[in-house]
């Protein structure tokens, strides 16, 4: 098991992903990459759901790297066709693991220039540490009601704004 620090790293394989599509070789076919402290797995599922039912396609590990394989190849192999990348902060801060992942998502955001940006969940502290790079762009705020997170997270995923509810 990795410590502290998942990403939603992987590269989709020919089991069927949570989606029901099988993903082989088609890291496009998500929206969104899911970076995340481990120790806010249980908010990350909630969350990555409520994408999932709104039709953002979320790539999440847990869902998508089948066992008994090396979730770091995984995680090389799909960051080059990555759109996207939400990097979720909560009360433990970026993990060790985390952390390194980011870095290799600001390289992406560099060469191609993929949407990314940070998500705050509830209980991150004021001031999260992130790294510096990642301070430039606009984050989401899970900590507060309006706007609405979801939809805030959606838009910074997809570029469209999404209807209010």
């Amino acid at each position: 098991m990795k410590p502290n620090g998942r990403c939603g790293k992987g590269r989709a394989t020919s089991t069927p992903s949570r989606n029901g599509r099988s993903a082989r070789g088609q890291g496009n076919d998500f929206d969104v990459f899911i970076c995340y402290n481990s120790a806010d797995r249980s908010i990350i599922r909630r969350i990555a759901g409520k994408l999932q039912r709104l039709g953002v396609r979320a790539w999440l590990d847990e869902w998508e790297v089948p066992p008994f394989v090396r979730w770091q190849d995984e995680l090389q192999k799909v960051i080059p066709q990555l759109r996207a990348a939400a990097v979720f902060v909560g009360p433990s801060g970026v993990g060790p693991w985390e952390d390194i992942e980011v870095h290799a998502l600001l390289q992406e955001f560099a060469r191609r220039r993929i949407r990314m940006g940070v998500v705050l969940l509830p209980g991150s502290p004021a001031d999260p540490e992130v790294p510096l790079f990642m301070k430039m762009f606009h984050w989401v705020d899970f900590r507060k009601a309006d706007p609405d997170p979801i939809n805030q997270l959606v838009w910074g995923i997809t570029g469209k704004r999404p209807a209010h509810r």
